[in-house]
């Protein structure tokens, strides 16, 4: 003789049940909280400016003329956090430059030189500073000197 399976009842009506529909919307949420994650926010410039601490993560974008002076705050007025990074692009006319000045106080550093320093970003050129510590500044990309 053969062998029986036998079935109980609660597993048939496990087979008779649709799986759960996904959530859509949680994963849609999820996607766009870590797309925006990668996206930067433009604060489009084009005169002297003192960084503020709404410059975080953002990138200052100019487009005048003339040349400009982009000033960095000492700690004790804007207290911005070790790590925080911002960028420069140039879009400007002629030949345009952005100077990058830091104020009494504060160092910045051109990658791989020790002097501490004002720097220039010329036409078309885009520079990133990071804070490493209080006061003391990085600044490297393309077009700056």
């Amino acid at each position: 003789p053969g062998s029986a399976i036998i079935i109980s009842p609660k597993k048939a009506k496990e087979a008779e049940t649709p799986p759960k529909e996904r959530n859509d919307e949680g994963l849609q949420a999820a996607f766009n909280a870590a797309n925006s994650a990668i996206t930067m926010i433009q604060n489009p410039q084009t005169s002297n400016y003192v960084l503020s601490l709404t410059d975080a993560g953002k990138y200052l974008y100019y487009t005048q003329a003339a040349n400009v002076t982009l000033y960095i705050p000492n700690s004790s007025s804007v207290a911005f956090s070790n790590g925080t990074t911002i960028t420069i692009i140039s879009k400007t006319t002629s030949s345009a430059n952005i100077t990058i000045s830091p104020n009494t106080g504060v160092s910045l550093y051109f990658a791989a030189n020790s002097t501490s320093s004002s720097r220039n970003v010329i036409t078309y050129g885009t520079a990133t500073i990071l804070m490493a510590s209080s006061n003391t500044w990085y600044v490297n990309g393309f077009g700056v000197s």
